[in-house]
């Protein structure tokens, strides 16, 4: 036999049915996305940070090279200088 009560709630239930079946669908395939966007925003940053750390490693290097040749270079002058002192006393 026919209610007519079932066909007031009819369209509530068709849409709690695809609602239900949505969001476990999307659920999934959120969780499977939202993986990938992980891995690819997690590369770009590790990327960007090795630059960076690249970019530091070399100027860091490169002050180190300066000091160390000014220090040669000012070694080199001491004995210059003695050396020029050392004759004009002579």
């Amino acid at each position: 036999m026919f209610d007519i009560q079932d066909l007031v709630h009819l369209e509530q239930d068709f849409f709690d049915a695809g609602y239900k079946d949505g969001y476990a669908h999307g659920r999934l395939h959120g969780l499977i996305e939202g993986r990938a966007l992980g891995r690819e925003k997690g590369f770009e940053i590790w990327e960007e940070i090795g630059f960076y750390e690249g970019f530091a490693l070399t100027w860091k290097t490169c002050t180190y090279m300066r000091t160390l040749c000014l220090r040669r270079m000012m070694v080199k002058r001491c004995k210059q200088f003695r050396y020029r002192q050392y004759q004009y006393r002579a």
